[in-house]
Formats: structure tokens, sequence, C-alpha cells
């Protein structure tokens, strides 16, 4: 997690500069709802997961590794992908079906037992 004594105006600088690096008019990530990377970390942060589109995850999908070392946060040998239109589309569609809006509630389905691999939609499965 972000620690907002880090200061929020590093964090709204790094996102405004994110933002000037193509993702803006990206036609993968403008076709599915549209959004910037401002408007997905907003989200994300405010606990608004299911507000967020496809293309919002798509563009956060594409600007975390940069965004993580900004931060110092170190994701090791994690490799992320960039999202397919329906993989994005899955993620989506899977906050709605099961009501999930925080990463907390994520975090809390899947350690309960409400979710299981059954639950997680092929497209996501290939992800992980």
């Amino acid at each position: 997690m972000i620690s907002l004594k880090r200061g929020t105006l590093g964090i709204l600088g790094a996102l405004l500069l994110a933002m000037t690096t193509g993702c803006v008019g990206d036609p993968r990530t403008s076709n599915q709802g549209g959004g910037t990377l401002l408007t997905a970390a907003s989200k994300l942060m405010g606990g608004s997961l299911k507000s967020m589109t496809a293309d919002e995850w798509q563009i956060l999908a594409d600007n975390l590794p940069t965004l993580a070392a900004d931060f110092g946060i170190n994701l090791g040998n994690l490799q992320i992908p960039s999202l397919t239109d329906e993989q994005a589309a899955a993620i989506v569609d899977f906050l709605n079906v099961h009501d999930l809006n925080t990463i907390e509630q994520v975090t809390q389905a899947i350690q309960s037992g409400a979710i299981d691999e059954d639950d997680i939609p092929p497209e996501l499965l290939e992800l992980l």
C-alpha cells in the first residue's frame, strides 16, 4: 500500500507524468469506457473498484511497473502483462458479479473462501 505520508503531491505528480506518456488516446485503452491513469488511480485509492472501466484497468496495468518504481515499491520478478480487452472486461464483470468495491473486500473474499478458483473467469486465470 502507498502511504499518504509519502506525499499526496508526489502521487499526483507521478500520475500526471504517467498520463502524458502516451496512455491517453491509445485505441487499445479508449474502446471500453475510456479513462485515464488519474481516474483509474483515483477510483482504486478511493475504494471504487466497481466503477473502473475496462480501459482504466488496462491503463493501470500498463503503468504499474513505472508507478511502483517511482514510489520505491519492489515488484521483484513480477511481470505485469498488458491486459487484453477481454481480460480487462473480465475484471470489470468479476468485480460486479461478486460485489467487490475495495482491495480489502477482494482479499477478504479470497481468504474466507467466498471466492475460489472456480469463480475466476478463464480470461483471468490465464494471467495467474
